[in-house]
């Protein structure tokens, strides 16, 4: 007789500042219609991944970004693995993003954060490597209105998961 093996569920926070993409790369995760205009988070929208590669669920908690639900992040990102914070790459942003980089290093220390240098498309987007620079993180590019992006994101969350592993 064969004995099923129980996938490992993961935590992972999604965060960043108001109209950044949070939940716009959480539907391209999951499969869900990728909005082309803004519609704010109200608090926090939870997902499930499941990823057959590694026998594990990604429990995906997208956070609203206006600073009135700032308090939601303080008690629901605790225990997440990783952490994405996505930025719309435009400089203001970036160091707009900086004292909520501070807090979450502060709130979950022994979380992975990666720096989602997101809207790679638009007029004066920083790079990547500028982002990671400017942040101190490991950074990748994104344009999450681009469905082919998919594979691009699991492929970092994938190689995150390895490596906390």
């Amino acid at each position: 007789m064969q004995t099923l093996k129980t996938s490992e569920v993961i935590k992972i926070a999604i965060t960043g500042l108001p109209g950044v993409g949070k939940t716009t790369i959480t539907n391209l995760l999951t499969n869900r219609k990728i909005p082309l205009k803004h519609d704010p988070t109200i608090g926090v929208n939870f997902s499930n991944i499941k990823l057959d590669e590694l026998n594990t669920i990604l429990s995906v908690f997208d956070f609203a970004g206006q600073e009135r639900f700032s308090f939601i992040i303080d008690d629901l990102i605790k225990g997440s693995k990783i952490i994405l914070l996505v930025t719309d790459s435009t400089p203001q942003n970036i160091l707009n993003s900086i004292p909520l980089l501070n807090k979450l290093k502060i709130i979950a220390p022994n979380s992975k954060i990666i720096g989602i240098a997101n809207k790679q498309d638009i007029k004066g987007a920083l790079s990547p490597e500028r982002v990671a620079n400017i942040l101190g993180l490991e950074t990748y590019g994104m344009i999450a209105i681009d469905s082919r992006e998919k594979v691009h994101m699991y492929r970092v969350l994938i190689n995150a998961l390895k490596s906390i592993n």
